[in-house]
């Protein structure tokens, strides 16, 4: 009698097993204050192609809706990492002693089953302003290499 063991290495040189890849990813904002503060992101898989959505929290409607490609959930499945939000699984807090502020809620599936789903109200996560700073750094950059090439 003899045991088998599979060992999946999730980080060979900085790459991501493709076993554990992001499938889906949303990640919302909302809170009182300018609507531009609080946008509405989205990557999914549709017929073997990637599609980045984003809105805003005051118009409801997709302000943007491009194919993208897979090193797009790459480049986020890295941010992910770095400021640990995997771990965040299950983080569902709100403090309900501000009567004004911010929220989010974050939700990712991965290839290999496992998910994501976490929310929060006035109360965040550790690491979660970093993360929320370089994530909308990171799609703006996105979105405004949208909009230069629909000038050309």
């Amino acid at each position: 009698m003899g045991i088998t063991a599979f060992l999946i290495l999730d980080n060979r040189n900085g790459e991501t097993s493709k076993l554990d890849r992001i499938t889906y990813f949303a990640y919302n904002t909302g809170g009182w204050g300018e609507c531009s503060n609080f946008p509405n992101y989205k990557i999914y898989e549709e017929e073997n192609e990637y599609f980045f959505t984003y809105s805003d929290q005051c118009r409801n409607t997709t302000t943007i809706k491009e194919i993208v490609g897979r090193s797009v959930l790459d480049d986020v499945q890295t941010i992910i990492k770095k400021y640990g939000a995997r771990e965040w699984n299950g983080f569902n807090k709100r403090d309900d002693s501000v009567t004004d502020g911010d929220s989010f809620s974050l939700r990712i599936q991965y290839n290999s089953g496992a998910k994501v789903d976490t929310r929060g109200t006035n109360d965040f996560p550790d690491n979660y302003w970093d993360f929320d700073k370089e994530i909308k750094m990171y799609f703006s950059r996105l979105i405004s290499n949208f909009e230069k090439s629909e000038v050309r």
